[in-house]
């Protein structure tokens, strides 16, 4: 999924704004620091799909949008683990 709850388009991780904006914020940097490029690996944060970056905070897969603002996406959630789905 690479849209948001609302439809708008979601930017790729590797942009360079948004791995900016990951770099400062602080959560990020006290789980990665200067290891950061090993953070969006751990996390999966590629392409620009829908990702939870920490869950320990947040309940819900994210995504920055052009406007610059995260926004939530409607990521199905599974009942059961199957190859296409974890729980």
């Amino acid at each position: 999924i690479n849209t948001t709850q609302y439809g708008l388009p979601c930017e790729r991780w590797d942009a360079e704004w948004v791995k900016n904006k990951l770099m400062n914020d602080q959560r990020f940097n006290e789980a990665y620091g200067d290891e950061w490029e090993k953070g969006y690996t751990d996390l999966g944060l590629e392409e620009d799909y829908c990702r939870n970056p920490d869950p320990e905070y947040q309940e819900r897969s994210l995504c920055f949008t052009k406007n610059g603002n995260s926004e939530y996406c409607n990521v199905p959630t599974c009942r059961r683990a199957t190859p296409w789905c974890t729980k």
